[in-house]
């Protein structure tokens, strides 16, 4: 019998005068101890869905339906009201777990602020009752963590006292909203298996929200599949793993890198696929096109487009009150070489150094030690003919698309500004022309000239900022985290055009990224970091197939599949990981 269930909720909100449908007849059940993942892309309503739950809808909402929790039938108008009387003891842990705690605040006194409000307990008692859940988290040192801000956390941290702040409420159901999003491989294994403990713990379960197929299926009992608002399938992990019914079900798999070939186009999911069941999913298994860039029928050896030989960066910063300097080697000793018109692939967790050594090759910081050549031209070479004459020859493609664009300006004119400032003697006129046969090139059409920034979706901002740095004719395309948080079917749509761009344009792509998914299915090769050290290198196949690093082993085995795993921390490597590091 089902603990919690949803039926026929319909949730609408008012847009330019009519009342627009955000969620429609959704009907989901829980179980005990039971977790249910309910996957989709943005817009599809599984956050709203969640919210309803929550009372959490806002004023201008008009929801309908009943919530069925534990024997009780109760309105979905009058969830504020239960939660406040205890009577439907549901927690809800958010997106953006830094964003939701207060930066002036210590997580302790934010903990404890429950116990005190809503139990009348003193401060002293509070505060021990916070100490008890962070340390439940698997928090180490939880009293003196108890004092820490969010900023002296990690991101793992602070989605792990997310979920203590939340157990704090004693809830029998836990709402976890994408609490693994941007999160590294093997944080997101942690709090996976913190999860899981959870449920076999203290008997709670779970609603685990996520766009991530694939990790939805290895990790959670039953997923429900939502598109437009509707659930248009709802199986065991199994189920839908095995035969995806839907036709959006199986479009998101063959989205996900992994499902596909390496190099190989990924599906693109149509804007309005019918959400009729009796569609068989097969219908969209289209052939594929082969996109491996063309690469000579002969082994000719491909010279070296980017060569780094024992470069290092290290940060000095002085303590506080005292004489001594703490040094944090970013970059240490690192070598590695690029053929021409190939892409190479550096994996690696937050503050391994990747984006050190980026904003190194992109000419930002000088190397203080070792040689970074480009074309058979040395860096420093290149830089004393000007910054500009470096930049033509090496471009870069920001991780935070929207915040390196300026949104008070339409797209067309910041393409032609980079025009303009690399050739300065080219007509009016003939930067429009190119800004135009830009956007063309990514799969933009002259209507997105004069668009802003806010009006364009995640991928067409993300195409528009590959446009920029392509306008200069580049030899170097050096992408940081090109797909991060995006959708998978807008994560399809990215890869695919750098393939297509690689393959016409013979670009050599330096592939920056915490997900394996992507870098294996971009890269001729691939780069291991770890504590500003390149641990592993090689052939990408041979790397991913055969790793010899105990690190690499630990990084890919964490990595979300396809595969189920009852205990997502059970797979060879992640244990000593979690005994030996703190997220």
């Amino acid at each position: 019998m089902a603990l919690l269930s949803i039926r026929d909720l319909d949730v609408r909100y008012p847009a330019a005068g009519r009342l627009v449908p955000a969620v429609r007849g959704v009907n989901l059940s829980l179980c005990e101890r039971e977790i249910l993942g309910i996957v989709g892309e943005s817009g599809s309503g599984k956050t709203v869905s969640c919210l309803s739950l929550m009372g959490l809808l806002g004023p201008r909402a008009e929801a309908s339906g009943t919530v069925h929790f534990d024997g009780r039938d109760i309105d979905v108008a009058d969830v504020v009201h239960d939660r406040r009387q205890g009577l439907l003891p549901l927690a809800m842990i958010f997106q953006d777990a830094t964003g939701g705690l207060n930066p002036i605040r210590t997580v302790g006194s934010q903990i404890a602020e429950i116990f005190v409000h809503r139990d009348g307990a003193s401060q002293k008692a509070a505060l021990d009752k916070a100490v008890e859940l962070l340390e439940s988290v698997g928090i180490r040192e939880p009293r003196e963590r108890a004092s820490s801000y969010p900023h002296q956390m990690s991101g793992g941290m602070n989605q792990r006292v997310m979920i203590a702040m939340a157990l704090a409420a004693s809830p029998r159901v836990l709402i976890a909203d994408e609490p693994t999003t941007a999160l590294d491989v093997t944080v997101q294994a942690q709090i996976c298996k913190l999860l899981r403990l959870l449920v076999e713990r203290e008997g709670l379960s779970i609603i685990f929200v996520s766009h991530d197929l694939d990790l939805v299926t290895s990790f959670c009992d039953r997923v429900a599949v939502m598109y437009r608002g509707e659930v248009v399938e709802c199986e065991t992990s199994e189920e839908i793993r095995r035969a995806p019914k839907h036709p959006y079900t199986a479009a998101l798999f063959a989205a996900i890198p992994g499902h596909r070939p390496p190099f190989s186009q990924l599906e693109e999911i149509p804007q309005n696929l019918d959400v009729s069941p009796a569609i068989p999913a097969a219908q969209i298994d289209l052939p594929k096109v082969d996109m491996t860039p063309r690469l000579p029928s002969e082994p000719v050896e491909r010279p070296a487009m980017i060569e780094v030989s024992d470069v290092a960066y290290h940060f000095a910063k002085r303590r506080w009150l005292s004489r001594s300097t703490h040094v944090t080697k970013a970059v240490d000793g690192i070598s590695f070489s690029v053929p021409a018109g190939t892409t190479f692939g550096i994996i690696g967790e937050s503050g391994c150094g990747k984006s050190t050594l980026a904003s190194l090759l992109i000419g930002d910081r000088a190397p203080q030690s070792g040689s970074i050549s480009v074309g058979g031209h040395s860096m420093a070479e290149l830089l004393a003919n000007g910054r500009r004459a470096y930049a033509n020859r090496v471009q870069m493609v920001a991780q935070d698309h929207y915040g390196s664009m300026d949104r008070r300006q339409t797209v067309g004119p910041q393409i032609e500004e980079a025009c303009h400032i690399h050739f300065p003697n080219r007509p009016i006129a003939r930067r429009r022309e190119d800004a135009l046969r830009m956007l063309k090139a990514v799969g933009l059409d002259e209507t997105h000239y004069a668009k802003l920034p806010h009006q364009l979706s995640g991928g067409q901002r993300q195409r528009v900022a590959i446009a920029r740095a392509l306008i200069v004719e580049p030899d170097i395309l050096i992408c940081d985290e090109p797909t991060s948080a995006l959708d998978v079917s807008i994560q399809a749509q990215v890869l695919n055009l750098l393939l297509k761009l690689q393959r016409e344009l013979e670009l050599t792509i330096l592939l920056i990224s915490h997900d394996i998914r992507v870098v294996a299915h971009m890269s001729h090769a691939i780069g291991v970091m770890r504590a500003g050290v390149m641990v592993e290198q090689g052939p990408a196949q041979e790397v991913l197939t055969n790793p010899r690093h105990a690190y690499s082993r630990s990084l890919f085995a964490a990595a979300p599949t396809s595969r189920r795993v009852e205990n997502p921390m059970s797979l060879p490597g992640t244990e000593p990981l979690l005994k030996d590091a703190v997220p």
